[in-house]
Protein backbone atom coordinates (compact mmCIF):
# COMPACT_ATOMS: atom_id res chain seq x y z
CA UNK A 1 0.00 0.00 0.00
CA UNK A 2 1.39 3.27 -0.76
CA UNK A 3 0.63 6.14 1.78
CA UNK A 4 -0.64 10.05 0.71
CA UNK A 5 1.44 12.98 1.41
CA UNK A 6 2.61 14.32 4.38
CA UNK A 7 0.02 17.20 4.35
CA UNK A 8 -0.03 21.04 5.84
CA UNK A 9 -0.94 19.41 9.11
CA UNK A 10 1.97 16.76 9.04
CA UNK A 11 3.98 20.09 8.37
CA UNK A 12 2.53 21.55 10.94
CA UNK A 13 3.11 18.81 13.50
CA UNK A 14 6.15 18.77 13.00
CA UNK A 15 6.65 22.54 13.81
CA UNK A 16 4.50 22.10 16.67
CA UNK A 17 7.38 19.79 18.03
CA UNK A 18 9.81 22.71 18.65
CA UNK A 19 7.34 24.38 20.63
CA UNK A 20 5.38 22.00 22.63
CA UNK A 21 6.01 21.86 25.87
CA UNK A 22 8.19 18.95 27.01
CA UNK A 23 8.89 18.18 30.98
CA UNK A 24 12.63 16.80 31.77
CA UNK A 25 11.19 13.07 33.82
CA UNK A 26 7.76 11.37 34.19
CA UNK A 27 6.52 11.04 37.88
CA UNK A 28 6.99 7.01 37.12
CA UNK A 29 10.74 7.55 36.30
CA UNK A 30 9.91 6.49 32.65
CA UNK A 31 10.55 8.20 29.58
CA UNK A 32 8.58 10.98 28.20
CA UNK A 33 7.54 10.91 24.19
CA UNK A 34 5.62 13.06 22.24
CA UNK A 35 3.60 10.79 19.54
CA UNK A 36 2.97 12.41 16.28
CA UNK A 37 -0.13 10.60 14.14
CA UNK A 38 -0.81 11.69 10.70
CA UNK A 39 -4.29 10.80 8.68
CA UNK A 40 -5.99 11.98 5.86
CA UNK A 41 -9.10 12.26 7.46
CA UNK A 42 -10.83 12.05 10.73
CA UNK A 43 -13.89 12.34 12.65
CA UNK A 44 -14.94 14.38 15.74
CA UNK A 45 -18.04 14.08 17.71
CA UNK A 46 -19.51 14.26 21.27
CA UNK A 47 -19.39 11.03 23.95
CA UNK A 48 -21.34 11.65 26.50
CA UNK A 49 -19.39 14.40 28.52
CA UNK A 50 -16.58 13.50 26.48
CA UNK A 51 -15.48 13.96 22.75
CA UNK A 52 -14.12 11.31 20.47
CA UNK A 53 -11.80 11.32 17.52
CA UNK A 54 -12.27 8.05 15.49
CA UNK A 55 -9.50 8.06 12.26
CA UNK A 56 -9.64 4.60 9.82
CA UNK A 57 -6.64 2.86 9.74
CA UNK A 58 -6.47 3.15 6.22
CA UNK A 59 -6.73 6.96 7.06
CA UNK A 60 -2.74 6.99 8.89
CA UNK A 61 -0.34 8.33 6.79
CA UNK A 62 2.31 7.67 9.54
CA UNK A 63 3.50 7.78 13.18
CA UNK A 64 6.36 9.75 14.36
CA UNK A 65 7.82 8.64 17.95
CA UNK A 66 9.91 11.45 19.63
CA UNK A 67 11.95 10.99 22.82
CA UNK A 68 12.89 13.59 24.85
CA UNK A 69 16.14 12.50 26.63
CA UNK A 70 17.96 12.65 24.28
CA UNK A 71 15.34 15.08 22.19
CA UNK A 72 15.43 12.86 19.00
CA UNK A 73 13.42 10.84 16.36
CA UNK A 74 13.14 7.44 17.70
CA UNK A 75 10.77 5.87 15.98
CA UNK A 76 8.94 6.39 12.54
CA UNK A 77 6.25 3.93 11.40
CA UNK A 78 4.95 3.61 7.73
CA UNK A 79 1.29 3.16 6.75
CA UNK A 80 2.59 -0.03 5.57
CA UNK A 81 4.09 -1.04 8.68
CA UNK A 82 0.42 0.08 10.59
CA UNK A 83 -1.67 -1.78 8.22
CA UNK A 84 0.80 -5.10 8.74
CA UNK A 85 1.36 -4.65 12.58
CA UNK A 86 -2.36 -3.14 13.61
CA UNK A 87 -3.74 -4.77 16.30
CA UNK A 88 -7.11 -4.49 18.64
CA UNK A 89 -6.53 -3.00 21.77
CA UNK A 90 -7.31 -0.65 24.27
CA UNK A 91 -5.48 1.31 27.02
CA UNK A 92 -7.21 2.99 29.71
CA UNK A 93 -4.63 5.02 31.44
CA UNK A 94 -6.21 4.77 34.51
CA UNK A 95 -8.49 6.68 37.15
CA UNK A 96 -7.89 10.30 36.52
CA UNK A 97 -5.18 9.46 34.33
CA UNK A 98 -4.73 11.22 30.88
CA UNK A 99 -2.29 12.32 28.29
CA UNK A 100 -1.67 15.81 26.83
CA UNK A 101 -1.79 16.56 23.63
CA UNK A 102 -3.27 18.86 20.49
CA UNK A 103 -5.30 18.02 17.27
CA UNK A 104 -4.25 19.92 14.34
CA UNK A 105 -6.12 19.94 11.27
CA UNK A 106 -7.14 22.11 7.67
CA UNK A 107 -10.14 22.80 9.50
CA UNK A 108 -8.61 24.14 12.76
CA UNK A 109 -6.67 23.73 15.88
CA UNK A 110 -8.25 21.97 19.23
CA UNK A 111 -5.30 22.91 21.75
CA UNK A 112 -5.26 21.68 25.24
CA UNK A 113 -6.85 17.75 24.54
CA UNK A 114 -6.74 15.35 27.59
CA UNK A 115 -6.73 11.89 26.29
CA UNK A 116 -8.38 9.26 28.33
CA UNK A 117 -8.31 6.10 26.29
CA UNK A 118 -7.05 5.02 23.05
CA UNK A 119 -9.39 1.59 21.54
CA UNK A 120 -8.76 0.40 18.36
CA UNK A 121 -11.10 -1.73 16.01
CA UNK A 122 -10.03 -3.70 13.13
CA UNK A 123 -10.94 -0.93 11.05
CA UNK A 124 -10.20 2.42 13.38
CA UNK A 125 -8.34 3.94 16.06
CA UNK A 126 -10.44 6.07 18.56
CA UNK A 127 -9.33 8.92 20.96
CA UNK A 128 -11.85 9.78 24.05
CA UNK A 129 -10.31 13.34 25.45
CA UNK A 130 -11.97 16.06 26.64
CA UNK A 131 -10.32 19.66 26.91
CA UNK A 132 -8.96 21.53 29.53
CA UNK A 133 -11.22 22.79 31.72
CA UNK A 134 -13.86 20.74 30.13
CA UNK A 135 -14.31 23.60 27.85
CA UNK A 136 -16.56 22.66 24.83
CA UNK A 137 -15.30 22.27 21.09
CA UNK A 138 -15.97 24.71 18.40
CA UNK A 139 -18.94 22.99 16.57
CA UNK A 140 -17.56 24.05 13.69
CA UNK A 141 -14.94 21.22 13.95
CA UNK A 142 -17.21 18.39 14.69
CA UNK A 143 -18.20 15.88 11.75
CA UNK A 144 -15.71 15.21 9.18
CA UNK A 145 -11.85 17.10 9.17
CA UNK A 146 -9.10 16.57 6.87
CA UNK A 147 -5.35 16.42 7.26
CA UNK A 148 -5.15 15.66 10.69
CA UNK A 149 -2.49 15.44 12.89
CA UNK A 150 -2.55 14.60 16.86
CA UNK A 151 0.43 15.41 18.88
CA UNK A 152 0.26 13.83 22.63
CA UNK A 153 2.44 13.45 25.09
CA UNK A 154 3.01 9.79 26.55
CA UNK A 155 5.48 8.01 28.93
CA UNK A 156 6.60 4.67 28.43
CA UNK A 157 9.77 2.30 28.84
CA UNK A 158 12.53 2.98 26.27
CA UNK A 159 12.08 0.45 23.05
CA UNK A 160 8.46 0.11 24.71
CA UNK A 161 6.91 2.46 22.22
CA UNK A 162 3.53 0.79 22.49
CA UNK A 163 3.54 -2.60 21.21
CA UNK A 164 -0.35 -2.80 21.85
CA UNK A 165 -0.64 0.44 19.19
CA UNK A 166 1.78 0.25 16.73
CA UNK A 167 3.34 -3.56 17.04
CA UNK A 168 6.82 -4.28 18.21
CA UNK A 169 9.89 -2.52 16.26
Amino acid sequence: MTKRRFGIAGLVGALLLLAFPLCATAENGTPPFLYVVVADEGEIRKHGEDYVISLEKDDIDHVLEIGESPFKLENYISADRIESTWKEGAGNFGPGVTMKGTILSEDGAIPGINIRSISKTADEMVLVFFLDNNAPIDSRLLGEIEDVTIVNYCCHPTGGSGEWLWGER
